[in-house]
């Protein structure tokens, strides 16, 4: 099994009024160090939009978290990151099998980059203290983001496709230094 993190949205806007913001912010650092220590590709994906321009300040990365120059950015327009991204060529180039997902927004990129993982055949760990949302006021209701995170995950633990599974675990239980 060979890993790549997948840094996905960790964008100033993004997170800008997210459930336990700084707790996920902190965790998906974590996971960033220790990921450099082992070697594990780190990937970072930014979303952008007539929102969310390419370059702004709401676009970049929150300060907390710093990609290195030689580690990939990936930019996507779509919530899945492997729709119209050399996200698959780039894993593909580095015989990894297998992401692990943090990120934002929890309900969106998040989970359409699980599923777009596991239809590509890649195996999914899901990190469930190290994604976030903000809370959601629709057609369908008021949902706190708390509330959909623990849906997210716990749809995670009931994913699977045929060729790929996904994997639940929490970030104390990735890459033990």
């Amino acid at each position: 099994m060979k890993e790549a993190l997948l840094v996905i949205d960790v964008q100033n806007d993004v997170v800008k009024h997210a459930f336990n913001r700084e707790k996920v912010i902190l965790n998906i650092h974590s996971l960033v160090q220790k990921a450099r220590l082992h070697q594990i590709p780190v990937i970072w994906i930014q979303h952008e939009d007539d929102e969310l321009k390419h370059g702004s300040y709401g676009w970049q990365i929150v300060e907390a978290l710093k990609p290195l120059t030689e580690e990939k950015r990936i930019y996507k327009t779509w919530s899945n990151a492997f729709i119209e991204t050399p996200l698959k060529a780039v894993l593909a180039q580095q015989q990894i099998d297998t992401v692990v997902l943090v990120g934002a927004q929890s309900e969106f990129c998040l989970r359409m980059s699980k599923h777009g993982a596991l239809e590509q055949d890649f195996n999914v760990i899901w990190v469930e203290d190290a994604h976030t949302t903000e809370d959601a006021d629709d057609e369908g209701g008021k949902f706190s983001g708390e509330s959909i995170v623990a849906w997210e995950n716990r749809m995670a633990h009931s994913t699977a496709y045929q060729r790929a599974q996904c994997r639940c675990l929490l970030s104390k239980d990735l890459w033990s230094t």
